[in-house]
This record gives C-alpha cells, sequence and structure tokens, in this order.
C-alpha cells in the first residue's frame, strides 16, 4: 500500500484540513464556519427589528419584520441540527469498517429525509403568513403538530 505525500513550497502552508473519501473534516469545518455566519446575521436581524426591547416600545412594521426574522430562525435552527447529525455521520464513517460503512451511510440518508421533513412541518403554517401563525389560537388546523395551550 502507497502512500503519497504532497511537498508545499517552504513560502505555502499545508491546509488545515482535507476533504476526501477517508477524511470528510473540510466538509465539516466549512458547514460550521458557514452556519455560524447565518446564526450571527440572524441575530443581528433580530436584534435591528427589535428583538429583546418591550413588545410596546415597537411599531407594527418593525414587529412583522421580526416575526419573519424569528421564523426564519426557527427553520435555520432545524436545518442547523440536521446539519450536525449529517456531520456526525460522517465522523462515524471513518470510524468503521469497510463492512460496518453501511450504517453510517443509512444513517446518513435518513438524517438527509428527517431534516427535510422537519423542515416543511415547520414551515407548513395555515395562512398566507406562517411568521403570526404562532398559537394554536391562530392556527387550529395543525393542533396535531404543536401540544395545545394550557388555558
Amino acid at each position: 500500500m502507497s502512500t503519497t505525500s504532497t511537498t508545499w513550497p517552504s513560502d505555502v502552508s499545508p491546509p488545515l484540513t482535507t476533504d476526501n473519501d477517508h477524511n470528510h473534516s473540510g466538509l465539516v469545518v466549512v458547514i460550521t464556519a458557514l452556519a455560524a455566519i447565518v446564526q450571527i446575521i440572524i441575530v443581528f436581524c433580530e436584534v435591528h427589528y427589535g428583538w429583546g426591547t418591550p413588545i410596546d416600545d415597537i411599531e407594527s412594521t418593525r414587529k412583522e419584520q421580526m416575526l419573519k426574522i424569528v421564523y426564519a430562525a426557527d427553520i435555520f435552527s432545524i436545518v442547523v441540527l440536521g446539519l450536525s447529525k449529517m456531520t456526525s455521520c460522517m465522523f462515524y464513517e471513518g470510524l468503521f469498517s469497510q463492512v460496518q460503512r453501511r450504517i453510517p451511510y443509512v444513517i446518513l440518508r435518513v438524517m438527509i429525509v428527517w431534516t427535510i421533513i422537519s423542515v416543511l412541518l415547520l414551515g407548513i403554517r395555515c395562512s398566507s403568513k406562517p411568521w403570526s401563525d404562532i398559537s394554536a389560537a391562530e392556527c387550529s388546523g395543525l393542533v396535531w403538530l404543536a401540544p395545545a395551550a394550557e388555558e
């Protein structure tokens, strides 16, 4: 079994990580960095539109914008959760032998399907303004998706 090594010129440092058939750490780093950047943007948008201030001090147009951002943040959190599960599957792929690698591949596919279905279910709401459908009273047709509110 031969291994090839890359010699880098003296003024070029080797990459911190790679992405190949046996090592997906580069992909994990890219996914994590992009998710962190998107999360920072979402937080700044939420604060810009009034998140963290008393609701009475926010004008109605800014409230709607804030609710849209929160709706996007909810969906994004499910995407990030799914991506973290997928990258965990990539991690375990390297730990299993060639015969047992089917297990992480199957789980990876299940996590992809779970993420897509979760985003769709979270995105389904009962009006043309889904960011405002946040209680059972406003969206009684989807009671089966969330626990009933205490009275």
